[in-house]
């Protein structure tokens, strides 16, 4: 709009258009970039089933311990969660929590970066055998657990590992320190991969002849 001669205004609408771009400053980016994470806490279950991850996730969730992470990983290969975090304490506390959650071996390194700097990493092992599980135990495991059955199904994954003997029906329980002590002699079986719910509707006794005259009985189901 301007003056012209002889007091003649004149008016032109010009359209402007204006894009807003969304930008952090330097000192943000820094802040959240995953690259620039302090400490890593990393987690592995050596497993065919995720079970024990999925859980893991939905608990993270629902306390909200992912409050201060920079970013989080999942891997395809080998099955795993990366959790990183800008500070040593961030991701200390993930690690407390799930300790009083999950029967847990955790190992820790440090990178250091700088003269001022360190990256910290928490390794952290998830027991491979998981609720419903059938696991086949040597002599000698047997023998240390005070003389249980070869087969053993396993009842719950908590703060401990719970057996049951099916044989005796008694639970045998091992701390995160005793489980890992053994893990690698047992062989797991998953099972809730194979079950399939069945209906018994009747439970007799039946005569199998065996070594001539002399017969055996069986239960028929």
């Amino acid at each position: 709009e301007r003056e012209l001669m002889d007091n003649v205004i004149a008016q032109q609408t010009v359209p402007i258009e204006f894009v807003v771009l969304y930008q952090q400053c330097e000192e943000c980016k820094k802040e959240y970039s995953s690259d620039n994470w302090g400490a890593l806490v990393q987690i592995r279950q050596k497993a065919d089933h995720k079970k024990t991850l999925f859980f893991i996730e939905q608990i993270v969730l629902k306390y909200n311990v992912h409050d201060k992470v920079l970013n989080i990983k999942e891997l395809q290969e080998g099955g795993g969660l990366d959790f990183f975090y800008k500070e040593k304490s961030h991701a200390q506390r993930l690690v407390d929590f799930l300790q009083t959650m999950l029967p847990i071996r955790v190992k820790h390194s440090k990178q250091p970066i700088s003269q001022q700097q360190d990256k910290y990493i928490f390794n952290l092992d998830l027991p491979r055998v998981c609720k419903d599980d059938l696991v086949f135990l040597p002599p000698r495991v047997r023998e240390a657990l005070g003389g249980c059955s070869a087969l053993l199904i396993c009842w719950k994954v908590s703060t401990v590992v719970t057996f049951i003997d099916p044989v005796t029906m008694k639970t045998i329980e091992l701390s995160s320190t005793e489980y890992f002590k053994y893990e690698d002699e047992l062989s797991v079986i998953p099972c809730k991969r194979f079950a399939q719910e069945f209906a018994v509707f009747n439970i007799g006794q039946s005569e199998i002849p065996k070594y001539g005259n002399n017969k055996v009985k069986s239960l028929t189901i």
